[in-house]
């Protein structure tokens, strides 16, 4: 028994420890909800990006003994159903992380103590629920509130800017970051700065280039006649999405014309959500909404065209998860997708009520659907190829049976062409450097068909093969020469171009053989030099 126990025991303390491990770790992980430091910004899209975070105001300005309440808001909102409006609230947490001018408490309100600047980090806490978890704010969320504590004695200098985003509006980008440019004046001030996430901004041109990180991103403008000092700030959102292209018509391949293309993204979030006796998205198919009601994103093409999200499985609040855009190219080459943003629809409150209340207010069962357009999503480019085609040299006009395109060599003096077969362009010259011994290099066009008569360089256009490969249609000669016309024997290269409109292209392949001339001449087999000479007279695939 004695020894049953002390194992039992030893077992114990092991579950113990274990426990006790997973705690710390869990703390370490989250350790970003309470600390005293702005998140880093992450360049990835997280698994809980849809834990969002709103505040009344993201920039304040107080005298010394005033004080103000921040009204933090967690999206999803935490309710019972999408009609009760029965919501509980998660543990909010307000940190300091950068000045102290001010204090904030658990509720957070602000008490201005100080001049100066100061940045309150906001923050919620996991919560369980209407027998479910929901997750804290993810890391990409987590946003800040900057709060002024002035006298007020700026003088005269007024701060302007061509910033046109709202609270509501989210900067999407998919590759490092996004590069906001900001056009930033102040009048009445002989010093001017602008800072992105604390290091200064240095103007390019007429704008500030801002670099937007996958975050919240804080924006500071600093401006000073040498007495009087102005302060703005502003608090971005922007985000890192990914951008997910597929060929609906052939799986996996390259896209061609007519393809139906899908285009989705992972990382975006409703700029309204549902949001108790505020506002409710339309969204759902058959739910008394029109189609041109129903929350989307929206692209423009390059020919004006306009696309829209028609994912089948877009419903009142699921944006964020089916977005699908889903269209057919008409165009061959690179199409680009532009002006890229979410048209919602709501029904509910105008815009900015959230702002003026905190918590909930009387439904208004009587409210108008609203709209508006919201976010800024990246360019997309999509390359579209032509379908694959043979090139026969079947378009070419030979005039007849045994023709060339030059007849003779004299003819080549002083002679330059490029022609077209299918969507590639090939390229001829000719001159006139030694007239008992024309030079032309390129690809000449013909339908010549004797592979008998020995000899000759005027049976240098005919093919050993006594033809095409089909035996009775066009085909090329290619000679690769330098300018004193002798052969480049290293060469192994055939140079053309693809038409722009069909680019881009994959060579699927071809078929070579010899002409009559080399096989012919060479009779030993060997050439000037007394290498080994390959005979073909047939037509070996590439």
């Amino acid at each position: 028994m004695k020894h049953f126990y002390f194992k039992k025991r030893t077992m114990c303390i092991f579950l113990c420890l274990l426990l006790s491990t997973m705690t710390t770790f869990g703390q370490q992980t989250l350790d970003y909800l309470t600390n005293n430091k702005i998140v880093a910004a992450e360049n990835a899209v997280p698994d809980d990006w849809q834990n969002d975070l709103w505040v009344n105001k993201d920039f304040v300005e107080l005298a010394v003994g005033d004080s103000h309440e921040i009204w933090a808001r967690r999206l999803p909102e935490i309710i019972d159903g999408p009609i009760s409006n029965n919501v509980q609230l998660p543990i909010y947490n307000f940190v300091i992380v950068e000045g102290n001018s001010v204090s904030v408490d658990q509720q957070g309100v602000v008490t201005a103590n100080s001049q100066g600047k100061s940045i309150i980090k906001v923050t919620y806490n996991e919560k369980e629920a209407y027998g479910r978890h929901y997750g804290p704010v993810s890391r990409v969320n987590v946003t800040y509130v900057v709060v002024n504590v002035t006298d007020q004695s700026a003088g005269n200098i007024d701060i302007t800017n061509d910033l046109t985003s709202s609270s509501y509006d989210t900067y999407y980008f998919s590759e490092e970051n996004y590069i906001l440019p900001l056009s930033v004046a102040a009048e009445n001030a002989t010093s001017l700065k602008v800072y992105c996430n604390g290091t200064v901004v240095s103007k390019d041109g007429e704008k500030y280039p801002l670099i937007l990180e996958n975050r919240a991103n804080i924006i500071e403008v600093v401006a000073s006649n040498g007495v009087n000092e102005k302060y703005w700030a502003r608090v971005i959102d922007a985000r890192k999405i990914e951008v997910d292209i597929n060929n609906l018509s052939s799986p996996g391949q390259p896209i061609f014309l007519t393809h139906k293309v899908e285009v989705g993204f992972r990382g975006i979030v409703l700029p309204l959500p549902k949001l108790a006796t505020f506002y409710n998205p339309c969204t759902s198919f058959g739910f008394g909404w029109g189609d041109e009601d129903k929350t989307k994103v929206i692209y423009s093409l390059d020919n004006n065209e306009v696309i829209k999200s028609n994912d089948p499985q877009l419903g009142q609040y699921a944006l964020a998860d089916h977005n699908k855009i889903i269209f057919n190219v008409n165009k061959v080459g690179r199409i680009v997708l532009s002006n890229g943003h979410i048209k919602e629809y709501w029904w509910g409150e105008a815009l900015g009520e959230d702002k003026k209340y905190k918590g909930k207010i009387s439904a208004g069962l009587g409210s108008p659907t609203r709209n508006g357009d919201f976010s800024f999503f990246p360019d997309i480019t999509i390359d579209v190829a032509a379908p694959y085609r043979s090139v026969t040299f079947e378009d070419i006009d030979l005039e007849g049976k045994d023709h060339t395109m030059v007849a003779t060599p004299e003819s080549f003096k002083d002679f330059s062409k490029v022609y077209t077969s299918g969507s590639y362009s090939f390229k001829l010259f000719a001159n006139d450097m030694n007239l008992t011994f024309p030079v032309w290099s390129g690809l000449i066009v013909t339908n010549k068909s004797d592979n008998i008569t020995i000899g000759g360089v005027g049976n240098q256009l005919n093919s050993a093969a006594g033809g095409d490969v089909s035996g009775v249609g066009n085909y090329g000669v290619i000679y690769s020469a330098n300018s004193g016309g002798m052969p480049h024997s290293d060469t192994k290269e055939i140079s053309f171009e693809v038409d722009k409109a069909h680019a881009p292209h994959r060579v699927q392949g071809c078929y070579v053989t010899n002409n009559t001339y080399a096989v012919h001449s060479m009779g030993s087999f060997q050439d000037l030099m007394g290498n080994h000479i390959k005979k073909n007279n047939a037509y070996s695939p590439f």
